[in-house]
């Protein structure tokens, strides 16, 4: 794949591709992307650090718990939690910064989409574009929250449903409870794609809200078109359930490197400072991947409808 100098071309891309190209960009333009991501992920190592208190002391009584559900005899001291160790602005901080963070993403894909019209993104120019339709996209992303909580709750409800089918129908014969058994566990995994490639949609849909300049209910009901139709939705659950598995392994890492600081180095700065680093590779990596997924379905759909559209975004930029 050339990517040196001028535009990228614009072809649709197999799976493989899109991962491929993907972390390409990540690394050859690793610096306006970590410029990006880094001005949310700064404060959120800090909010982390300044609760550290607060979770060393859940981790403490968790540990403790289990101490004595496998020692019955003893009585291990389980530690309180303290919420006033965490003071008031520190959890504005937070909310703050996790109402931001799909602001980072959108400029994330701001900067490829300048790759992709052929120039080097800088990250003030990513953040401006992002923030000049910061309306449409609280909007797109308070309505997204409304839509996939919905798929949730439909989902838990759908499994309950076949749940209690399956333990009434054994008393009828084994073989219906068995076949309402395998036809729960069917929904199970169709209910799980299906909210992988909804969290896909959600993503393009707060990409188009700043690169195609669409209001929030456009932008959603575009997403869902362009995801949810016979020729996409397969390639969209591969693409969500590779990403998805990527997020649960930098999840179990970021885990993992924070209990090692809390309990092994008992630095509680190291812990937020390694955790920190985690979830900047997990905010820019998957944000990559996400919007190269997002620019293909669209080339796959609009061909070079959409090389206009990138240089009329080029041609707004201050």
């Amino acid at each position: 794949m050339s990517m040196a100098g001028g535009a990228l071309p614009l072809r649709p891309l197999s799976i493989g591709e899109i991962f491929d190209r993907g972390i390409t960009l990540y690394i050859r333009y690793f610096v306006p992307i970590a410029l990006i991501t880094i001005v949310i992920v700064l404060p959120l190592s800090v909010v982390q650090y300044y609760m550290s208190g607060s979770n060393i002391a859940a981790y403490q009584q968790m540990g403790a718990v289990i101490a004595q559900a496998n020692h019955p005899g003893r009585n291990p001291k389980v530690p309180a939690i303290a919420n006033d160790q965490v003071p008031g602005w520190i959890w504005l901080a937070a909310l703050c910064a996790l109402i931001l963070l799909p602001f980072s993403s959108v400029a994330v894909a701001v900067a490829l989409a300048r790759i992709y019209e052929g120039s080097y993104p800088d990250w003030r120019d990513c953040y401006a574009a992002v923030f000049r339709r910061w309306g449409p996209l609280l909007g797109t992303l308070f309505l997204s929250i409304v839509v996939f909580a919905s798929f949730v709750v439909i989902g838990f409800i759908g499994y309950f449903v076949l749940l209690l089918l399956t333990v009434f129908t054994v008393r009828a014969g084994v073989g219906f409870g068995i076949a309402f058994g395998l036809l729960t566990l069917l929904f199970v995994f169709a209910w799980l794609a299906f909210l992988t490639v909804a969290q896909l949609t959600i993503a393009c849909a707060l990409f188009s809200v700043v690169l195609e300049r669409l209001g929030f209910a456009e932008a959603i009901g575009r997403a869902f078109s362009r995801l949810f139709n016979r020729r996409e939705f397969w390639r969209a659950t591969v693409t969500g359930l590779a990403i998805g598995a990527i997020y649960l392994g930098l999840s179990l890492l970021s885990l993992a490197v924070t209990l090692a600081g809390y309990f092994i180095v008992h630095s509680p700065l190291l812990a937020a400072a390694a955790n920190g680093l985690v979830t900047f590779v997990h905010i820019s990596l998957l944000t990559v991947l996400a919007a190269v997924y997002y620019f293909d379905v669209r080339v796959r759909r609009e061909g070079m409808d959409m090389q206009q559209e990138l240089a009329q975004l080029q041609a707004r930029s201050p």
